[in-house]
């Protein structure tokens, strides 16, 4: 499988689009990363990165495609936004002039905000023939008003409309809650929704070593926060509620980074909140250190639909540490804490409890009862990486599956009919091209065409010699086992005479009456296994009719050859040399002209709108090859 990853965060930055990528280059995937310069949280290029830009070309073995962006910097929210649309311009670009002629089976897009970058992956698909699937981590168009990001209506209007169009064209989207999905399914445009959980990250949790960069104090309770500090965490909230407490034993240690660290770090030496000690964003593996020194662990969300359906990807990691967690959010990620006793719960705006609540934790301190009141479970079974990640994968592979089935195969050469399977076999012409385009024609994963005319060159880009219906036939051997032709539609008396001069086997005919498709399905005869088929209808109702026999049929070989027993039974004439290998469809105007001109006009509409609208490059053109 062939995977792009589109995110505009990636190793050497922490997130957990790292631990897919790794998982699926154990796997053997093909996997690529299309992503931006490395400077979250800090809005400051790595250092690594800068000293050895080629050192980060590959995360193991999947190649990494960086685009160049504005810096988020200290993450003013002009700042921000031109990063955003500076990765999204780039990218693009990148997108259309250096990978649109690759081809991807998937393209995945890792949805922190803004989802607007999923954007990239379906303009890319159009070329590619990918499908589409985004992990929706943030909830939009819901967040920028909840967080005060947008409050122009206009503007936010014009965002949900881009957000719903952004659902509707992934063919998976992936909720990081349940809540997520619920709310996402009163969308009836959105194809398909699953479950995919955060996880604890891939590390060492054991906790037997402390940070010097902090004091142990083992008579204060000790509270941790770590990850992003945003307008999402309710940091208002929470230094309310601690420069209550500040002449208490009570201190919470912050470790992360955000654009609203600047503020918080500016509200505590305004208040000279001694109890709240900021520390810079840390390595992952590093962390432990760290959290030795927490008697508990520190969450919390703002209220609305988007803080009440979100699962804060520390809370996976926080179990992991076996300690008590301290919950200041509604929605799911509370019930999670509260249901399985992992700690103790506040809502957003009840300040009272919240503080309450670190009482509680302060007084089962001193009293040695911190870990029997509170489960310690580090194998919540929803976080459970293994369990993530094969559901992934095995949702991303019927994907595969399902874009297999836009594959079409051409033969080139008569003698690799596979006669030993099941297939349909057809003429690439315009009509079917055409027709193609309109939707009368399914393709069935057992679709093989000949090049029946001038539109081989087009999507093969190569010299393909045209193979005539009636050369087909002509050349045609059939095997042994075969010992039937069963023609279903026209079979004029001097082609029947044709074919048994020919093939020296049975021929069974079985005429259709002049109707629609949908009542010819009603007609079709019983078939079988010892049989050949031809039919004689024009395109697209021999293919729809085809389609209906692979499907009551457990054994079939379908040849759908149009008029070409006509002329190979000289009911029309052949054409001459000159126009027949790329103006015969002139030539066979002069015959039932209204017909087949009126067919032809449709079929070249039909055939310049799927260029347009880059229809034909979501299937795959394949040779087959002996």
């Amino acid at each position: 499988m062939k995977i792009l990853v589109v995110s505009q965060y990636f190793w050497p930055e922490n997130f957990r689009i790292n631990d897919l990528v790794k998982e699926w280059n154990k796997d053997k995937f093909q996997v690529e990363i299309l992503t931006g310069t490395p400077n979250y949280p800090s809005g400051v290029i790595f250092e690594n990165y800068k000293k050895n830009k080629k050192n980060f070309d590959f995360y193991e073995t999947a190649k990494i495609h960086r685009v160049p962006m504005v810096l988020r910097g200290h993450g003013s929210r002009f700042k921000i936004f031109i990063n955003y649309l500076s990765f999204f311009i780039s990218a693009l670009f990148f997108a259309f002039f250096k990978l649109r002629k690759n081809k991807y089976d998937i393209i995945f897009t890792f949805g922190t905000s803004p989802v607007t970058v999923s954007l990239i992956g379906i303009f890319l698909s159009k070329f590619t023939n990918s499908k589409n699937v985004i992990w929706l981590l943030d909830l939009w168009p819901n967040i920028l008003s909840e967080l005060k990001i947008i409050n122009n209506n206009f503007f936010y209007k014009i965002i949900k409309v881009i957000v719903e169009y952004i659902y509707k064209k992934n063919d998976i989207i992936f909720a990081q809650s349940k809540q997520f999905k619920k709310i996402l399914s009163d969308n009836k445009n959105i194809k398909k929704i699953e479950l995919l959980y955060s996880w604890p990250e891939l590390i060492d949790f054991k906790l037997n070593k402390y940070s010097n960069e902090i004091e142990f104090l083992p008579d204060h309770l000790n509270i941790i926060f770590t990850g992003a500090i945003g307008d999402a965490q309710n940091f208002e909230e929470i230094l309310s509620v601690f420069k209550s407490l500040k002449n208490n034993k009570v201190r919470m240690i912050v470790i992360g980074d955000g654009r609203k660290k600047k503020w918080v770090s500016e509200y505590v030496y305004k208040e000279k909140l001694n109890n709240i000690i900021l520390i810079k964003n840390q390595p992952i593996d590093k962390m432990p250190e760290y959290v030795s020194h927490a008697d508990i662990l520190f969450f919390s969300l703002k209220a609305g639909k988007f803080g009440s359906a979100t699962i804060p990807g520390k809370l996976s990691t926080y179990l992991k540490y076996n300690k008590p967690i301290l919950c200041h959010a509604a929605g799911e990620s509370s019930m999670i804490v509260e249901n399985n006793k992992f700690g103790l719960v506040s809502k957003p705006g009840d300040l009272t409890q919240l503080k309450k609540n670190i009482q509680v934790f302060q007084d089962l301190k001193k009293n040695n009862l911190l870990k029997e009141k509170f489960n310690q479970s580090s194998d919540f079974i929803d976080f459970d990486f293994s369990i993530s990640y094969n559901n992934l994968k095995s949702h991303l592979k019927n994907l595969k599956i399902e874009k297999d089935k836009n594959k079409l195969k051409l033969i080139t050469n008569i003698n690799n009919i596979p006669f030993n399977e099941n297939f349909i076999l057809s003429g690439l012409n315009l009509a079917f091209i055409g027709f193609l385009k309109s939707k009368d024609l399914k393709i069935n994963k057992k679709t093989y065409l000949w090049p029946d005319g001038i539109f081989a060159k087009r999507f093969f880009k190569q010299k393909i010699n045209k193979i005539s219906g009636r050369n087909l036939i002509d050349s045609l051997v059939i095997p042994k086992e075969k010992d039937t032709i069963h023609v279903i539609g026209n079979l004029p008396s001097n082609s029947k005479i044709y074919l048994q001069k020919k093939f020296k086997l049975l021929i069974k005919h079985t005429p259709l009456p002049f109707a629609s498709a949908q009542e010819l399905k009603l007609k079709i005869p019983k078939i079988y296994a010892n049989e050949v088929i031809f039919l004689t209808l024009p395109t697209p109702k021999q293919e729809i009719i085809a389609e209906e026999l692979s499907l009551k049929n457990e054994k079939y070989s379908i040849f759908c050859i149009g008029g070409a027993l006509n002329m190979l039974g000289g009911y029309e004439p052949d054409p001459p040399k000159f126009v027949e290998n790329n103006l015969e469809f002139l030539w066979r105007l002069r015959f039932d002209t209204k017909r087949r001109l009126k067919r032809l006009i449709i079929s070249m509409i039909y055939y310049l709108i799927g260029e347009i609208s880059l229809e034909y490059k979501k299937y795959d053109w394949e040779i087959v090859k002996n």
